[in-house]
């Protein structure tokens, strides 16, 4: 893809960026993310861990901070949105 994100990464933050519509700081919890992850991507291509490495690390869009459970945020959902835009997503407007 044009802007470096595979189709797994890209559903990860349509997770995330829902979760935002909610409320403005809302985490998501790792197990849930991982469940629903799994449950749509189940034997193909990247796992769930790969996919989160690579947008914490190499894209700087998730960032996970510890609580009773690990929980991931959208670093820069305004960055977010516009990625997704350009794959072709249907995102709600940025936030100020």
């Amino acid at each position: 893809m044009a802007c470096g994100l595979d189709e797994y990464e890209v559903r990860v933050l349509m997770i995330l960026i829902r979760k935002l519509n909610f409320t403005i700081k809302a985490g998501y919890n790792s197990e849930l993310l991982a469940k629903r992850f799994r449950g749509e991507f189940a034997g193909k291509g990247k796992s769930f861990d790969e996919t989160m490495e690579s947008l914490i690390k190499k894209h700087k869009l998730v960032t996970p901070i510890r609580k009773k459970t690990l929980k991931y945020y959208l670093s820069d959902a305004n960055t977010a949105r516009s990625l997704l835009y350009k794959h072709g997503e249907n995102v709600p407007p940025p936030r100020q």
